[in-house]
Formats: C-alpha cells, sequence, structure tokens
C-alpha cells in the first residue's frame, strides 16, 4: 500500500474511532461478561442487532449475569432503532436463549440461528 493510501486509510480508523458512530453501534457490556454486539443493517434497510458472542467468566456462571447483559442488550437494541436481534447459538446454549425470547431455527448442526423480533 502506498504512504499515501496507508495515511488516509489511518486518518479513517481515527475518525471513527474518535467519532460516536462506534459507540452508538457497538454495544458496552455492563458486566465482566465478554461480549461482540453490532448493529448492522439488512438486505431491507432495517437496523437489527446481532449477537455474536458473549462468554460470562466461570467463576461468574449461574449468577444471573448472562440473563442480564442479554436484557441490556435488547433495550440497548430497541434504543437504537433496531427491529430484530439475531444471535448464533451452540447446541448446549439453546434452551437459554429460548428462555430470552428467542425463537430458534435449528439447523441439525452444532449452530443454529435464533431471532428476537422487537418490532
Amino acid at each position: 500500500m502506498k504512504a499515501k493510501d496507508q495515511k488516509l486509510l489511518e486518518d479513517a480508523y481515527t475518525l471513527i474511532r474518535e467519532s460516536n458512530i462506534e459507540e452508538k453501534f457497538n454495544y458496552k457490556p455492563i458486566t465482566s461478561a465478554k461480549v461482540d454486539v453490532w448493529i448492522e443493517e439488512n438486505d431491507f434497510g432495517d437496523s437489527i442487532t446481532r449477537i455474536d458472542n458473549i462468554k460470562i467468566p466461570k467463576s461468574q456462571r449461574n449468577k444471573g449475569q448472562g440473563r442480564t447483559e442479554v436484557e441490556n442488550i435488547i433495550k440497548w437494541a430497541k434504543e437504537n432503532g433496531s427491529v430484530e436481534i439475531v444471535i448464533e447459538s451452540e447446541r448446549r446454549a439453546i434452551s437459554f436463549w429460548k428462555k430470552m425470547g428467542f425463537v430458534i431455527y435449528d439447523q441439525g448442526g452444532e449452530v443454529s440461528t435464533g431471532i428476537l423480533k422487537l418490532k
């Protein structure tokens, strides 16, 4: 990559980091969980929230942290105009997502898709 192009790319990343764009579209956890959650646009132009990963530290599991985090993600998604939340769930976590209100589309493998409609 040319030095000029590299500088433009670095400037763009700096602008994104310093703006509130990242704040609005990337969720910040409220517990000690590690999460990958963001808002994106679907093919119809609607905002959807995607939960890619929620990892609760082993010492904190079965204490309600996952439920608390997901409830806050749902609230955050609604506040930011998402029409639905989409997850990809490992088989062992499907019952949790169902309890949280997600409809699971079992694909017969180790991972299934779940959707929670917000509007």
